[in-house]
């Protein structure tokens, strides 16, 4: 272990086509991880798409990289597909 930013990590990482989906019970989600490129990507919710060409530049280790709130309370499907560079992903925060 190089340090302690990699402690306990399950980092992946996906180019383009790739995606991740992730079920939750709540209100919506947050999925951090690290990127040091930019990257666009596009999410849908529950079969319907909520961000086409979502795009950001960089994020440091374990911040932010989509959030999503508002939903109404229950189960739900999101799908994060990479459209161009990569997009890594450590881990999802579920709002309740």
């Amino acid at each position: 272990m190089s340090s302690f930013k990699n402690y306990k990590r399950n980092l992946s990482t996906g180019s383009e086509g790739s995606s991740v989906t992730v079920r939750f019970i709540g209100t919506g989600f947050a999925a951090l991880g690290i990127n040091q490129e930019s990257c666009m990507i596009s999410v849908s919710v529950d079969g319907q798409a909520v961000e086409k060409d979502y795009v950001f530049d960089r994020a440091g280790h374990r911040e932010i990289t989509y959030s999503l709130n508002g939903l109404s309370r229950g189960e739900h499907t999101a799908v994060i597909t990479v459209l161009s560079g990569k997009y890594a992903v450590d881990y999802f925060e579920i709002y309740s």
